[in-house]
């Protein structure tokens, strides 16, 4: 790696942890671990920290770059302890429960889908079935959210009349969205 791209390694640390620059510099082509991608990223952050003039960077620069570091490794979350869960899981209802496992679960997978996105070779290895599978899910519940069609009605309802018994009705719908559905199939 040359000096300049050392540099722009070095500044990226501002805003990002040194396994996200190491994916951003591509150090997941060269390293097949984690800690090898971050302890490599990390002798290049000492290399430029400790001789600045040799990278033209400003003491100024080094010392944003150096806390930012620092701040990201002193700062520590208080995780609460298993029995603290359990116990504030036994006072939710289902209702807050479910609820709490759903906007979990969405944000890991905007986090994964983060993850996937800056690294080439995880998106390389990520199919397209799979990707529109995930598109196809969240646009029809953004569709809900938003009371927007997530199926053409009116396409199946061309059999129904005003005569029908409701249930003669659904019924009726059901058959017409499995013969579209049979008709897409083949």
């Amino acid at each position: 790696m040359n000096d300049s791209k050392k540099v722009g390694l070095f500044k990226y640390l501002v805003d990002h942890s040194m396994y996200e620059a190491g994916i951003q510099f591509e150090f997941d082509k060269r390293y097949k671990t984690p800690s090898a991608i971050k302890n490599n990223v990390h002798k290049i952050y000492r290399e430029v920290q400790q001789d600045p003039e040799k990278f033209s960077i400003s003491q100024e620069t080094i010392d944003l770059v150096t806390t930012a570091v620092s701040n990201r490794r002193t700062t520590k979350v208080a995780l609460p302890k298993f029995a603290e869960i359990k116990e504030q899981e036994e006072k939710m209802g289902f209702s807050e429960l479910a609820l709490g496992g759903r906007n979990k679960a969405l944000q890991l997978l905007h986090h994964k889908l983060d993850r996937i996105g800056m690294s080439k070779k995880k998106l390389d290895s990520v199919s397209v079935g799979e990707m529109a599978k995930v598109y196809g899910i969240l646009f029809d519940k953004a569709q809900i959210i938003r009371g927007e069609a997530t199926e053409r009605v009116a396409i199946l309802s061309k059999n129904i009349t005003l005569d029908m018994r409701p249930e003669e009705a659904i019924e009726a719908a059901i058959k017409m969205r499995e013969t579209n559905y049979e008709a897409k199939v083949k």
